[in-house]
């Protein structure tokens, strides 16, 4: 058969304004999986990242034709579902039988519904692997499928995957083009970057996270095979940089101190860069140390906020005084650190959101990023409060962190601060945080800065911009 894996495009702009250009597309490691997949069964496999290099629908519909596709599995998040509701209409609207399969979290969710109200042909429901698998063998078969792989027909549930992670093929980077994942400039590295996973799943549960909507188990891919999967791509595609994309690594100090092993005995140790997600909790200054000798760059933080109330309410575990010890620790070995911040938790007040502002510039961070408390669709948080949503007048691009809305637009809104409030603090945040004396120092002489010249000139001109729109809000924030 002849697979396309589509990943599709979001309204980046519309989403997220002049942020929109800031923007890099992150490999889509799941679709490369996929493609490996079918590529070993003997299809012919093709790959668009749509979101990458920006094609429209009428490209991706001639892509169809032309290549005659038999199956395009798509991927699909809640900001792009407005894309693929276009593109499967265009789809069926051509002479083929092309099998339409749809998979990814906003497709598990709803998977019922979008069976109903889309001309497609199938749902893969939660991790797609084995599910995928099958299918292409039921339409090797000719068989007519029409339905839902993965939820359990009696609770209505997915259907948690067991399969083993080891067993994973290598994912087939080498039908992406490589080039349009170079690391976003607020990364300290520079090049192609490509994306390895250590494990599935989160030992944690935040309200406001989708996480474990796919992977509800945790599950880990032994180490050594990792470094393999690095060894591999670094030797064979001349890639040097990688993120790990789990959603917390290390799970453990031991599992932090074997990837550094692997790593030194495969020599990668000097020779890639990488970077990573944790929580303070869950490292030492002794595993950091290690980890800067084999290589690692920066760290992201879920910092979110700097009020316990609203941790709590979101069911986040953070220890403040651990943060900061972390932090610190990274300076002292010159891996940098990356803040993740939020505004507009349910009844979160002007000064709550200054705390959490505050806090972020005590913490002082590399870089710093601050987004609106989004209820994605599935998550618990989502759940709570959707009784307030006008749910048909939300268009998918709204679901989506760094939206920010017009005055008097009908969207979410989540009980406290108003959309425009929460536009104005998000702004006033980065004026906050990226124009103080000491963060304009920090990257003008500091030889390792994480941004190009270039690159400050331009975030420059965001921040005027955004100066300029506070000076004419009607929002009061002191």
């Amino acid at each position: 058969m002849n697979v396309l894996l589509l990943n599709p495009s979001a309204s980046t702009k519309k989403n997220a304004g002049i942020y929109s250009k800031s923007m890099s597309p992150m490999p889509p490691l799941g679709i490369a999986l996929l493609a490996s997949i079918a590529r070993n069964k003997g299809h012919t496999v093709i790959v668009e990242d749509q979101y990458a290099n920006n094609k429209t629908t009428d490209e991706i519909t001639k892509i169809v034709i032309e290549k005659k596709i038999n199956l395009i599995g798509i991927s699909c998040l809640t900001p792009s579902m407005n894309v693929v509701e276009e593109l499967v209409q265009k789809i069926k609207n051509t002479s083929l039988k092309t099998h339409i399969t749809l998979g990814n979290v906003h497709a598990t969710i709803f998977a019922k519904e979008l069976i109903k109200q889309l001309p497609i042909d199938s749902i893969i429901a939660g991790e797609g692997e084995k599910h995928f698998n099958d299918l292409l063998d039921t339409l090797v078969r000719e068989d007519n499928f029409k339905g839902i792989y993965g939820i359990d027909n009696i609770n209505q549930k997915t259907i948690p995957s067991k399969s083993d992670l080891n067993k994973l093929p290598l994912p087939a980077w080498d039908l992406f083009d490589l080039k349009y994942y170079t690391a976003p400039s607020r990364f300290p590295i520079q090049g192609i970057t490509l994306s390895v996973q250590t494990s599935r799943g989160c030992p944690f549960s935040c309200d406001y996270c989708s996480q474990n909507l796919l992977t509800p188990q945790i599950r880990k891919r032994d180490m050594k095979k990792v470094v393999e999967e690095i060894e591999y791509i670094y030797h064979n595609l001349g890639v040097k940089n990688f993120g790990i994309q789990d959603a917390i690594f290390p799970l453990s100090l031991s599992d932090g101190y074997d990837f550094c092993r692997y790593l030194k005995q495969k020599s990668l140790d000097k020779e890639i860069k990488w970077f990573m997600e944790t929580k303070a909790e869950l490292v030492n200054y002794d595993l950091l140390k290690e980890f800067k000798v084999c290589g690692l760059q920066f760290i992201l933080f879920g910092f979110e906020s700097a009020n316990p109330k609203h941790l709590e309410t979101v069911n986040k575990k953070v220890n403040i005084e651990k943060n900061f010890e972390v932090v610190n620790y990274l300076k002292k070995l010159d891996i940098k650190s990356y803040g993740l911040f939020m505004i507009g938790f349910a009844n979160e007040t002007l000064e709550d959101a200054i705390s959490t502002i505050n806090l972020a510039l005590k913490l002082d961070c590399e870089v710093a990023s601050f987004s609106r408390v989004t209820p994605y669709p599935g998550t618990k948080l989502y759940e709570k409060h959707k009784h307030l949503f006008p749910l048909e007048k939300i268009p998918p691009t709204h679901w989506n962190n760094q939206y920010r809305p017009s005055k008097g637009e009908i969207t979410w809104h989540l009980p406290g601060l108003s959309c425009q409030q929460i536009n104005t603090l998000l702004s006033k945040a980065m004026i906050r945080y990226y124009l103080r004396p000491k963060m304009i120092l920090r990257h003008i002489f500091k030889s390792k800065s994480s941004f190009s010249l270039k690159e400050l000139l331009r975030g420059g001109s965001y921040l005027f911009i955004e100066l300029i729109k506070l000076l004419f809000r009607s929002a009061s924030i002191k």
